[in-house]
C-alpha cells in the first residue's frame, strides 16, 4: 500500500511540472514557459529551459495561452461557439414565448 502512495505522489509531482504558459508561433513552433508582459509590439516570454525573458515580436505569434486557460493572443473558438449556441437557444425560446403571447391575445 505504501508503494502505491509513493507512486501517486511522484505522478502528482510530474503532472505539476507540465503547468506552463504556451506560445505558438505562426510557423507552427510551440514553446512552453512563462509569460511576463507585453510591452509595445513585443511579448516577453521565457522558455522553460531559458534563464531570462526574451522579447518576441507580436506579429510572429499565432497564439499565447496562459496556464489557467486564458488566451492573451489568439482565439479560443470553442468558447465562442459554446456562447453562440446558448444565445441561439435563448433567442428561440424568446421567439416561442412571443408567438404564444400573440396567439393568446387573438
Amino acid at each position: 500500500m505504501r508503494r502505491y502512495i509513493v507512486l501517486l505522489l511522484i505522478t502528482g509531482i510530474v503532472w505539476a511540472q507540465t503547468d506552463f504558459d504556451r506560445l505558438v508561433l505562426k510557423n507552427g513552433t510551440t514553446y512552453l514557459g512563462e509569460y511576463e508582459k507585453i510591452e509595445g509590439d513585443r511579448v516577453y516570454f521565457r522558455h522553460q529551459d531559458a534563464l531570462a525573458f526574451q522579447p518576441v515580436p507580436v506579429e510572429l505569434i499565432k497564439q499565447l495561452q496562459l496556464k489557467d486557460g486564458r488566451f492573451i493572443i489568439g482565439k479560443d473558438t470553442r468558447g465562442i461557439l459554446f456562447c453562440g449556441f446558448f444565445v441561439g437557444v435563448f433567442f428561440l425560446a424568446a421567439v416561442k414565448k412571443i408567438n404564444r403571447s400573440i396567439g393568446a391575445n387573438l
